[in-house]
């Protein structure tokens, strides 16, 4: 790994996810909202630019050839735009545009499954069916997150989620994915220690409620990249965003209904199950690759 690498895969991330927190969070209370969407674009996005560029409109006309992980920098700022703005519109437009987003994520980053003369048309729609709805339980899982818990837990989930799957990313065969994952949970873990400190001082600030557009397309589109470019495994990609999946229900449990920094310890650590066995899954299927994607 060069230096720029680790500026832009690790240091600058978790700087900017720190310092741009602690700048919205000076707007008080009840704002400070448009930060977790910002937050984690610019995070992932400075180590994409880094690494792979911006897809240019030349190359998206021959869309077939693209990389599914090159969309990301066109969708990324359009998620961004989305998590700030939603909130100020009407619900049956909010739900068009998440409709839209998710569809465009949807076509861009299977269009290599879709085109595959292995499969059967059954197993497509089956295998398309099954993203697409784990793309809807993961939206709805990091939105009521944001809504319902604190910048620490909130960044935190995401910071430990995109940890994993860019440890398993990597050990499957792709370092580029890995970096990209790792980029994206450096700016949540930056956003969730100022979230920690905040908390300390008994401030809530709603700072992670917009990142649920950005999370999805980061997640759900690394990881599906890693599952067709690489040897990454459907079960261990999936695992890596069930905690954001699932944290609601957890919410709803006696431990969840403690607000102590403490509890809030203990349900990540709970959370962590699911991760804890994405990485043995992934460290089972290990094996050298020096031709990874």
């Amino acid at each position: 790994m060069t230096l720029p690498d680790l500026l832009f895969g690790a240091v600058l991330p978790l700087l900017l996810g720190f310092g741009l927190s602690a700048f919205a969070a000076r707007g008080g209370a009840g704002r400070g909202a448009w930060a977790g969407a910002v937050v984690l674009a610019l995070g992932y996005l400075g180590m994409h630019v880094h690494l792979l560029g911006f897809l240019e409109p030349g190359e998206a006309a021959n869309w077939t050839a693209v990389r599914t992980s090159a969309w990301l920098s066109w969708l990324v700022p359009l998620g961004a735009v989305l998590g700030v703005v939603v909130k100020s519109q009407r619900p049956a437009l909010a739900f068009g545009q998440r409709f839209v987003l998710l569809l465009a994520l949807l076509f861009t980053q299977t269009h290599p499954l879709v085109l595959n003369d292995g499969w059967t048309p059954i197993g497509k729609f089956v295998g398309l069916a099954g993203y697409g709805l784990a793309l809807v339980l993961l939206w709805n899982g990091a939105e009521r997150t944001a809504r319902n818990e604190g910048a620490a837990y909130s960044f935190g989930l995401v910071a430990l989620s995109g940890t994993v799957a860019a440890v398993v990313a990597g050990t499957s065969g792709s370092a580029l994915l890995a970096q990209l994952l790792g980029a994206f949970a450096a700016a949540a873990g930056g956003a969730a220690l100022l979230g920690l400190l905040l908390e300390l001082r008994g401030q809530r600030p709603p700072l992670a409620a917009s990142m649920a557009p950005v999370v999805t397309l980061v997640l759900g589109g690394v990881l599906m990249g890693a599952v067709l470019y690489s040897r990454t495994g459907r079960d261990a990609a999936f695992l890596c965003v069930l905690p954001l999946i699932v944290s609601p229900v957890l919410a709803r449990t006696a431990l969840g209904q403690r607000r102590s920094i403490g509890a809030q310890a203990l349900r990540l650590g709970v959370l962590s199950v699911p991760l804890a066995a994405a990485l043995l899954l992934a460290w089972m299927r290990y094996s050298p690759d020096p031709y990874g994607y």
